[in-house]
């Protein structure tokens, strides 16, 4: 499932206007436009950092849309809901039946060892993966984003007295 963030119309909702339906509207949809094109620079740059190299996939995914008075934030990635909100801990059942690798420590011998995942070892927890946190980057993005819309208004309102 694709992570969504959408940013409410209230809190985007522009100055009222005496100006022409028309010419206010392409107005209000360039304003969107630059708060969907902020957030996703903005998001981009939380995730500075953040991620490993395998997750960068995420970052260049990360959409921003608007449609109709809303605009909309998303990455379609398999896993940006897992990376955002982070993950439950869980038994790693689909381990079971599998031959999976276990490094012993030094004192041991420092060798690695094979080990057959059994039905009595996943039940004591002994694979058990401990759940993640979640990094928030799109929220924190998005709400930086939101944070600039005075800024914005301010450059589209100068783009507005060009337009009429």
């Amino acid at each position: 499932m694709p992570m969504v963030l959408i940013a409410p119309p209230e809190k985007i909702s522009a100055v009222a206007s005496l100006v022409m339906p028309d010419a206010f509207a392409r107005w209000e949809q360039a304003l969107l436009q630059a708060l969907a094109d902020r957030g996703v620079m903005r998001i981009r740059q939380a995730c500075g950092g953040i991620f490993k190299k395998s997750k960068k996939g995420f970052e260049s995914s990360i959409r921003g849309e608007v449609r109709g008075r809303t605009v909309v934030w998303f990455s379609d990635v398999p896993y940006a809901e897992a990376l955002e909100k982070g993950g439950k801990p869980r038994s790693m059942w689909s381990l079971m039946g599998k031959t999976v690798p276990m490094a012993l420590s030094k004192s041991v011998g420092g060798v690695t060892v094979f080990r057959k995942v059994s039905i009595k070892a996943l039940i004591s927890g002994k694979f058990h993966h401990p759940g993640s946190l979640g990094k928030y980057v799109m929220k924190r993005g998005v709400e930086i984003a939101m944070g600039e819309i005075p800024q914005l208004l301010e450059e589209a309102k100068r783009g507005l007295a060009v337009i009429l």
